[in-house]
């Protein structure tokens, strides 16, 4: 308004007349002038005024807002407060200074001294509280200039330096070279990315003068800062790729000469065009030169270094072994892990968890076959783990959960469920619950299960449900990666631009996955298979992911605070925010009892095909195993016998040796891909051959204890490693041949036969052994004539053809009867009773779907319901003896065996099957099964399958499923009851199993498919070998009738003898024909 008034002023004034005829009234009009500008003057002064005043205080306000939210985050509580305090005394003092006029300049002066000082202390109060040495790095830096001003930073260092050494010989005690208290780490490493690296010195100076390590020197042992290790351990292997060789295409070879003079007895590692040779210290020379021989056995290849390190003698010899060795590689893999592994349970926080390598199958193994607590870690740590993981196994059951909890696990975690019984539970936030096991009634055996919710657990289906996002955030797909994301959105780094709007996108799919769960404790895994192996991928995750962590945290609006962390750091919290005590069970947390059988991962892929798949090694897998148990046993007994003998022979470095090698072996194939039969071709075959080696040495384990037991005087036992006194009475050539009996020569002297039966209990069993006589007698320890039999075999004997018609074979227990036409069982007569039970035998096979979607070695897909194979006409052969009555059946595909043993031992009252499969030679596609029709009226068609061989579990043929989703695995036994009597099929090795209709037991053969199924293993399954599998069938009377309310069953105690015969048969030991027989 003052503008418009003074512009329309000078118009009316130009506009004026020029008057000259009164000169009072010119001045009068001048004044008046005068007086108007001078008040428009005023007015502007005091709005200008007013306005700098609120600008000030606007932007004092903004500053010390500014100030608030980026603040210094402090160690220490009592540094914080009293940085804010004096922070505050600053603001204080600069609004003095602006309001002291300019000509009060002593006022000014000494504001502006105090202003300093107060910024000084801050200074302090920050360094003390950065660094390790605290007030004492103050005190060193404030009383000695060793630097000059414009050399703060170099300052602070050599303070800080002086204040740790202080430190150091303050609280130095006695020397003690023998203690055996651990080392105290540094205060502080700065093992994170935000650390500067320009106070990173180098660990080591060019010149040979020593010098004492600082706070930033790293000692190369274990990657920590603030000292050196001072003595290497013996025998270490100092790798190529560490800061103490660098090696070059030429092998030029340069150390660093502060460890120079401690590395002359340790051998190097050369890396030389891509491959690996190890070398060793041969000999010192003169003037501290090293002469290197090659380790490998045989070479004589040699490098000579001098005093610096560096190569002065490329090579003397030319290496006579492959460069790409696999067993040096192994070797030397072995020897780092070993180390490495020691290292890092010995000097890591306690915070360990199941590894994969424990991630063992649980629908194919025996309960005494699932791992136990590494013994490592308790010898190490003196602590046990606390949480299962078991993310990658296909289904899961209660067994692994109660064992878990015997070993005194808290908690435990799994993946692979059948996608619709997830959607399920998450439904009502059940996808943690307490897993009690079906026979427990007061909760003793409850466990914490998390549950993982979304398809797979990989990143893109663990932050939330939408992988599209989620794959964003799997930082090790950054370009360039060997991974890329499927939905063509890649992720990118965060920075400063992006980190709000990559921020909220995370925590979206954060919520949405916490709305599954009762608690706001959220478990976000962040890996893969095959990752983590390259450094980079550390960094890209690690980096990229505190930034996030860091924003999301500082934004108390987002009600998020997030960190990382272990799986028993999850459930640590979990208890925590449920306020109970650590492994007890939260507040309204459910309780569910049963399996997780059969996996579906979508639509109607059902993972029932692994339950069979290569059958060959599932049945050697039981051979080991029952094999390395009798060794175990043995070797117990005769080692304990010979500490008490100071003049012992036994082996016992030896052969304890041999059984770690069994063990491991027998470990390492029930690995989730190993015993399920997932593996590619050339895995299968290192897997067989360790095994074969395994079965060897347990073998030799067991004759050599059972040797030194039985012998009468045990100074007459010589260990001998290539003529053992004893054998095994069969071999093997390969790992995938079947074993071949020995014959044992049996001469007018006799030829002493050991028996060894690994049970807790006596045992009345027939016995099979080959001999190469006709006329033979057996007498026992005590010169008892032994009943025995010899069949008609190798020598002339006459057969009689009859027409085609039902016949018998029978004991005093039971009558069996086998059809003319095919050679099958037909039915079994049990004589305490005289009930005839029907009992048809026959063999069917399956298709593959027509579908895009095909069989393979993990998923059964067929195309329908079996179809019988035509097995009219075929060759029959019958035994008939005293002892033991035998039909054998030849089909084209099978070898059908059934014995009638005349025992009065458990096995006289079953049925034994052998069956010899062999579907190589078919075009593929193909999958055979055994199929038994009984008569038991199952009306509700519910069957019971045992669970790794320690608890039975009813199910039930569903309609609603598909026919694949219908077959469970098998591990030893399975069986049908109405209320009158039960049937069992007792099995020798784990396969597939179902009972589709009522009063049928059916069992998986082998399989044989043409093409990947596509769950992981990129290849078909043809390396099919001839497989031999062991059943007995049992019928049992019930005393009364069964009680349909119970989800789980029980063996009988005949039931639990004739599996146990089955699965741990009698040891035959004959006398080694070439040795010396010695007393027994």
């Amino acid at each position: 308004m003052a503008e418009h008034a003074e512009e329309s002023l000078l118009l009316q004034d130009d506009s004026l007349p020029d008057k000259s005829s009164d000169g009072a009234n010119r001045s009068s009009s001048d004044r008046d002038l005068h007086d108007t500008f001078s008040l428009f003057k005023l007015y502007m002064d005091g709005k200008m005024d007013s306005l700098e005043s609120k600008l000030v205080r606007e932007q004092d306000a903004m500053s010390k807002k500014i100030k608030e939210e980026v603040s210094i985050k402090f160690k220490h509580e009592g540094n914080r407060i009293q940085f804010k305090f004096n922070e505050e005394i600053v603001n204080d003092l600069n609004k003095l200074y602006k309001s002291i006029p300019s000509t009060e300049a002593h006022s000014i002066r000494v504001v502006l001294d105090l202003l300093d000082k107060v910024k000084g202390r801050n200074k302090l109060i920050r360094i003390a509280d950065s660094s390790p040495a605290g007030w004492s790095t103050v005190r060193e830096y404030e009383s000695n200039d060793i630097a000059s001003d414009s050399e703060d930073e170099k300052k602070i260092r050599q303070a800080e330096s002086r204040a740790m050494r202080t430190m150091k010989d303050k609280t130095k005690g006695r020397p003690a070279p023998y203690s055996n208290k651990p080392r105290v780490p540094p205060a502080e490493t700065y093992a994170n990315p935000t650390y500067n690296q320009q106070f990173q010195r180098q660990p080591f100076r060019n010149s040979a003068a020593r010098r004492e390590p600082c706070q930033w020197d790293m000692c190369f042992y274990c990657k920590q800062f603030g000292h050196w290790r001072k003595k290497l351990p013996p025998q270490i292997w100092i790798c190529w790729c560490r800061i103490v060789w660098t090696c070059q295409s030429k092998v030029n070879l340069q150390m660093h000469p502060e460890i120079h003079f401690q590395c002359w007895d340790m051998a190097i590692i050369v890396q030389r065009y891509s491959s690996y040779f190890r070398y060793r210290v041969d000999k010192t020379l003169k003037r501290r030169k090293i002469s290197w021989r090659c380790t490998a056995k045989g070479c004589k290849a040699r490098l000579r270094t001098d005093c610096t390190g560096t190569v002065i003698i490329q090579q003397k010899n030319t290496h006579n072994h492959d460069t790409s060795d696999r067993d040096n590689e192994r070797h030397l893999l072995r020897v780092r892990s070993k180390r490495k592994a020691d290292d890092d349970i010995a000097q890591r926080p306690s915070k360990i968890i199941r590894t994969e390598l424990q991630n063992m199958d649980e629908a194919n193994l025996k309960s005494e076959d699932i791992g136990s607590v590494s013994k490592a870690i308790y010898r190490k740590r003196r602590v046990r783990p606390e949480s299962g993981w078991a993310i990658d196994p296909f289904g899961h059951t209660p067994t692994m959960a109660y064992l878990l909890k015997k070993m005194n696990f808290k908690n435990m975690l799994i993946q692979r469920v059948h996608y619709a019984v997830k959607k399920a539970l998450a439904k009502e936030k059940q996808l943690e619950f307490m897993w009690r096991q079906n026979w427990d009634q007061e909760g003793s055996t409850d466990i914490l299960c998390h549950m993982m919710p979304f398809y797979s657990y990989d990143v893109p289906h663990t932050c939330g449900p939408d992988p599209k996002i989620c794959c964003q955030f799997d930082f090790g797909r950054l370009s360039p990666s060997r991974w890329s994301c499927p939905w063509r959105v890649p992720p990118v780094h965060i920075h400063e631009g992006n980190v709000q709007e990559r921020s909220l996108t995370l925590l979206d799919q954060y919520r949405k996955k916490a709305e599954l769960y009762r608690s706001n404790v959220l478990f976000i895994p962040v890996g893969d298979d095959f990752r983590y192996d390259r450094g980079d991928e550390w960094d890209k995750q690690y980096t990229n992911y505190q930034k996030i962590f860091d924003y999301v945290n500082s934004k108390s609006d987002l009600n998020t605070q997030i960190q990382f962390g272990t799986l028993t750091d999850y459930f640590k919290k979990l208890y925590e925010v449920n306020d109970v005590a650590y492994g007890q069970k939260p507040p309204s947390y459910p309780v569910l009892s049963g399996d997780f059988f059969t996996y579906a991962d979508r639509d109607d892929h059902y993972w029932s095909g692994y339950y069979t798949s290569r059958p060959f090694y599932k049945r050697l897998d039981r051979v080991l195993e029952y094999h390395q148990r009798s060794a175990e046993i043995a070797f117990t007994m005769a080692t304990a016998y010979s500490r008490s003998d100071a003049y012992s022979n036994f082996p016992e470095s030896a052969l304890m040796k041999m059984l770690v090698t069994a063990r491991r072996a027998l470990g390492l194939f029930q690995h989730h891909d190993g015993i399920t039969g997932t593996a590619k071709d050339f895995v299968v075959i290192d897997y067989g051959k360790r095994m074969l080696e395994a079965l060897m040495n347990a073998k030799r384990i067991i004759v050599e204890s059972m040797t030194y037991l039985t012998a009468k005087s045990k100074s007459d036992y010589k260990y001998s490693n290539d003529k053992p006194i004893f054998n095994l009475d069969e071999s093997r050539e390969n790992h995938d041949s079947l074993a071949e009996k020995s014959v044992i020569d049996v001469s007018e002297e006799g030829s002493p036969v050991i028996f060894f039966n690994s049970l807790a209990h006596n045992r009345e069993q027939v016995v099979t052994v080959h001999v190469n006589a006709q006329n033979v007698q057996v007498i026992d320890s005590n010169g008892a004539e032994v009943p025995s039999q010899t069949d008609a075999f190798g020598s002339p004997f006459t057969i009689k053809t009859e027409q085609e018609k039902d016949f018998s074979v029978e004991n005093s227990f039971l009558k069996a009867e086998f059809s003319g036409n095919t050679g099958f069982l037909k039915s079994v007569t049990t004589k305490d009773d005289g009930k005839q039970h029907k009992t048809e035998v026959s063999f069917v096979s399956y298709g593959i779907s027509h579908g895009k979607e095909k069989s393979g070695a993990y998923l059964f897909l067929p195309d329908g319901p079996a179809k019988p194979i035509n097995y009219m006409s075929p060759t029959i052969r019958i035994t008939r003896g005293p002892i033991v009555s035998e039909v054998v059946v030849y089909h084209q595909y099978t070898e059908h065996h059934v014995k009638i043993f005349s025992s009065p031992g458990t096995d006289g009252s079953a049925i034994d099957i052998y069956n010899l499969v062999d579907i190589s030679s078919t075009g593929g596609n193909i999958e055979t099964a055994m199929r038994i029709n009984t008569d038991i009226q199952n009306t509700d068609r519910e069957f019971f399958v045992d669970l790794n061989g320690f608890q039975m579990i009813k199910h039930k043929k569903l309609d609603k499923i598909p026919l694949q989703a219908n077959f469970y695995p098998m591990p030893s036994m399975a069986f049908i009851e109405d209320d009158s009597y039960r049937f069992s099929v007792l099995s020798g090795q784990s396969l597939g199993m179902a009972s589709l209709e009522v009063g049928q037991i059916e069992i998986m053969m082998d399989r044989r498919l043409n093409q990947d199924d596509n769950p992981g293993l990129g290849q078909p399954v043809h390396d099919n070998k001839v497989t031999p599998n062991r059943f007995a069938l049992l019928f049992e009377k019930r005393l009364k009738p069964r009680p349909k309310e119970k989800i789980t069953g029980f063996p009988s105690l005949q039931a639990h003898l004739t599996s146990l015969q089955l699965i741990q048969p009698i040891f035959v030991i004959p006398k080694n024909s070439e040795t010396e027989n010695i007393p027994l």
